[in-house]
């Protein structure tokens, strides 16, 4: 399961970049900082947790699943942001984010992710 948070994370992240650099000139500056800085981080992220969880095989504790989750909550309001705010039509993801906790996460953080992407 937690390799297709990677890829989704990934999927993610490089659409919402792919999207602003072709937007890039009539974008809002904030709007292209925050796909830049959202990519950046869900590929830094996302490198150094597949190194740590498949190369390096460390178990993966509740601890790091929290970060993971956090991360991937930030890059869907980073995409709602840059898409429309309260009215894009991506703020679903946040649903795919919460279903993803509920999998990995004890009972209590499934809850407190769905209370944060509320």
């Amino acid at each position: 399961m937690l390799r297709w948070v990677y890829v989704a994370r990934m999927a993610i992240a490089t659409s919402i970049f792919i999207a602003a650099i072709f937007r890039w000139g009539d974008a809002r500056p904030v709007d292209t900082l925050v796909a830049t800085l959202a990519f950046a981080v869900a590929s830094v992220v996302t490198v150094a947790s597949w190194v740590y969880s498949e190369i390096q095989s460390k178990p993966v504790g509740t601890q790091f699943l929290y970060v993971q989750t956090l991360v991937d909550l930030a890059l869907v309001t980073a995409v709602v942001h840059v898409t429309g705010g309260s009215s894009s039509g991506f703020a679903a993801l946040y649903i795919l984010v919460i279903a993803a906790a509920v999998l990995l996460l004890p009972i209590g953080g499934g809850l407190l992710v769905a209370a944060l992407g509320n």
